[in-house]
């Protein structure tokens, strides 16, 4: 290790251990050997590849050091560390039954998100407790987006051309619009975070009640990401990706003819893979992000289809 590389492990273990996550760094250690000697890839992604120490642990191959990747912007005063990895979302769940058996049932679950009403769920709900005209709030609901607010229910028969043969119809609805609007962005229910999972030293319901999931994998508890962050608990970002099932699949059937394929060996200058990027033909979800609308509308005009171009450019 050459004096340049010892500092910065120096600088960034003194800051890791001063501020007390040095058994979250164990932690992911465990997780992420667990996971490869499944036969997982588990990349990581985000802020965590700013760190030079996840390069020297083993859980990326992105050196933070030669890419001049500044620690701040993994961890400082301001901010909490947040490691995501990503994992094959046909066996995301052995991820989560891992962690239960390893931790403990009660110490281990994922975080909550509120769903909050917007106006088809405030339209539904409040019509029901009305008692109006079913048909009436079938022909609301059906027609107005997901992400609609309440507060701009008024508006919505000039906005949304499907509502406009309906617009005799709103005057009958003021009360409800009325009501609608009160209620908008209020809590509605509770569901589990998508990848947000909380590891505890003290059974998790002793802080905060935890209630069963639909998947009956983990638990939920009933604190959401940023309740997590104040209070300090650790949380993995755990990602289920399909993209990475379909790697899976395709290096499964590779093996079998071909023996001696290993999917770390495929090499990153493929002229023949940025030739197909570029001329927009991009199958999902072969390509990951790639695959998205913008992504097949940029890349045959960016000029130059590379590795760089692909991690660069902004899709989203």
């Amino acid at each position: 290790m050459s004096a340049v590389e010892r500092r910065r492990v120096e600088e960034e273990l003194h800051e890791i251990t001063s501020r007390g996550y040095s058994d979250y760094f164990l932690m992911v250690y465990d997780l992420i050997h667990w996971a490869t000697s499944q036969g997982m890839h588990c990349p990581l992604r985000g802020s965590a590849l700013d760190c030079y120490l996840t390069y020297r642990l083993g859980f990326t191959d992105v050196n933070a050091l030669e890419r001049d990747l500044p620690f701040v912007r993994f961890m400082s005063e301001h901010k909490t560390p947040d490691i995501d990895i990503d994992f094959a979302s046909s066996r995301w769940y052995e991820v989560f039954r891992y962690m239960t058996q390893k931790y403990g049932v009660d110490h281990v679950a994922v975080c909550c998100t509120h769903h909050t009403y917007q106006a088809r769920g405030a339209v539904r709900d409040i019509g029901k407790v009305m008692n109006l005209p079913k048909a009436g709030l079938d022909i609301l609901s059906t027609h107005l987006s997901s992400m609609v607010s309440a507060r701009s229910l008024d508006d919505a028969f000039d906005k949304f051309a499907e509502l406009r043969p309906f617009t005799h119809l709103k005057p009958r609805f003021e009360l409800l619009f009325s009501l609608c609007r009160k209620i908008s962005d209020f809590p509605r229910h509770l569901s589990s975070h998508s990848s947000g999972l909380v590891v505890s030293r003290v059974p998790l319901a002793t802080i905060a009640p935890v209630i069963p999931s639909a998947r009956e994998v983990v638990p939920i508890w009933t604190l959401d990401k940023d309740d997590c962050e104040e209070l300090g608990a650790i949380k993995l970002d755990c990602l289920a990706l399909r993209m990475l099932s379909a790697a899976a699949d395709t290096e499964m059937d590779l093996t079998r003819s071909t023996p001696s394929f290993r999917f770390d060996e495929i090499p990153m200058g493929d002229k023949e893979t940025f030739a197909m990027m570029q001329s927009g033909n991009v199958g999902e979800p072969a390509t990951a992000v790639a695959d998205c609308k913008r992504a097949r509308k940029t890349l045959p005009v960016v000029g130059d289809a590379s590795w760089r171009t692909v991690r660069t450019t902004r899709w989203y």
